[in-house]
């Protein structure tokens, strides 16, 4: 670890913490977790229903730590979960937001999954545990079974199975071909399969090899995503959670380097799309998307979501509560945080419990590259009103020094 920790100190920041630490550190703020869990995860998405759920606050509001250990918790409820940042790729179309959920899909698990259903519900070998690579020498010397007949009958279940699966058309013969592959432990052109389903862009010929007709683009990306979340239920998962952070991105009006930029057409663009994702949640089933973003993602008339009035009539809320409406599908975190009392008592507590038993130096508390990332970010020793609570609280425990105004402001 590098001796200068007083960046991370000043400018406390949960991209840069381990998972083990995001655990650790994690308080459920008025229970929104938990209620999402309840309500949401268990008996509504993993019964076929869909929902897509927005998240506004001030920087170092504990979005992103919020977005971190919800996914780490859906992944323990049995979700797939994928999370990604809006920073560090372009997400201004459907085809690019399947790209970003399929590179992190578990597809090696979907391939067993897939590989084990087929063994044991097609086929009836329900004895078989192994590896499916292993699969045809079991058959052979436990069952007796020839290679020509086996390899017809595993041909047989494949397609069977495949033509049962509820997903686009033109992934039925790549599928059909990738599990084959898989099952009988040939390499062939698994890496190219592979890639395709991820969406990577390659030639008519190379598609050819494998059976796939078409590529993916604007069209055909929601039934690509939807196909995805499918081959997850049909392989042992209850359905696919994604949480995007950093969504704010989309409503900048000045370039940054490294940082994808918007232009109006592509904003808006990008708006459809998420207007059409909500109009249709009823119709993408076992999918709970979490998009998190600050306030000017919210609030801008002029590049935010209150720019495209086709979305924000669908997320934005007419009516001033006095309490957060946690069933709301725009969720105010620092309203939430306003309204419970003992948030900011039990952040200082969970981040002086883990600095006084860890340490500031063991690795697992940040990540080793930690400060490179936050140097350029340190603030003065006393962080002003206008960064969050959770972030001004973190960094009075670290540092020692007074937080501006009303703990719970």
């Amino acid at each position: 670890m590098c001796d200068n920790r007083a960046g991370f100190y000043r400018c406390p920041d949960a991209t840069l913490l381990t998972d083990e630490s995001v655990r650790e550190t994690y308080v459920d703020v008025g229970g929104m977790e938990e209620f999402w869990l309840k309500w949401y995860l268990r008996g509504f998405v993993d019964r076929g229903a869909g929902k897509i759920k927005f998240v506004q606050a001030r920087v170092g509001a504990g979005k992103t730590h919020l977005l971190r250990h919800f996914v780490s918790t859906a992944s323990d409820e049995g979700y797939a979960t994928v999370f990604v940042d809006a920073t560090a790729q372009r997400m201004g179309a459907i085809d690019e937001l399947y790209r970003a959920v399929a590179v992190q899909a578990p597809w090696e698990k979907i391939l067993d999954g897939c590989a084990t259903s087929i063994v044991h519900n097609d086929l009836g070998y329900n004895d078989f545990n192994g590896e499916p690579a292993d699969f045809r020498r079991w058959a052979e010397t436990t069952r007796g079974r020839s290679g020509p007949s086996l390899t017809a009958d595993l041909r047989d279940a494949t397609d069977k199975w495949v033509r049962a699966m509820d997903i686009h058309s033109n992934w039925r013969e790549p599928l059909r071909t990738w599990v084959l592959r898989h099952i009988t432990g040939e390499a062939t052109d698994v890496a190219m399969i592979r890639n395709w389903f991820c969406g990577e862009r390659m030639s008519v010929r190379e598609r050819k090899t494998f059976g796939a007709g078409t590529k993916l683009d604007r069209r055909n990306g929601r039934a690509w995503l939807l196909s995805l979340v499918t081959l997850l239920r049909a392989t042992g998962y209850k359905g696919l959670v994604l949480a995007l952070d950093n969504a704010d991105v989309w409503a900048r009006s000045t370039r940054v380097e490294g940082i994808p930029y918007y232009t109006r057409s592509a904003r808006d663009y990008t708006y459809e799309m998420l207007r059409e994702l909500i109009d249709e949640s009823h119709h993408a089933p076992h999918l709970f998307a979490l998009i998190a973003g600050d306030v000017n993602l919210f609030e801008n008339q002029k590049t935010g979501v209150p720019s495209y009035p086709a979305l924000w009539q669908r997320i934005g809320s007419e009516i001033a509560l006095a309490q957060v409406n946690r069933f709301a599908d725009l969720l105010d975190l620092d309203a939430l945080w306003r309204s419970d009392g003992r948030g900011g008592a039990q952040v200082a507590s969970r981040w002086t419990e883990l600095c006084d038993g860890i340490g500031l130096r063991e690795n697992h508390f940040v990540h080793e590259d930690v400060f490179s990332h936050v140097e350029g970010a340190a603030r003065e020793d006393s962080l002003g009103l206008d960064w969050g609570l959770a972030r001004r609280t973190v960094h009075h425990v670290l540092t020692g020094s007074q937080m501006g105004g009303n703990e719970h402001a």
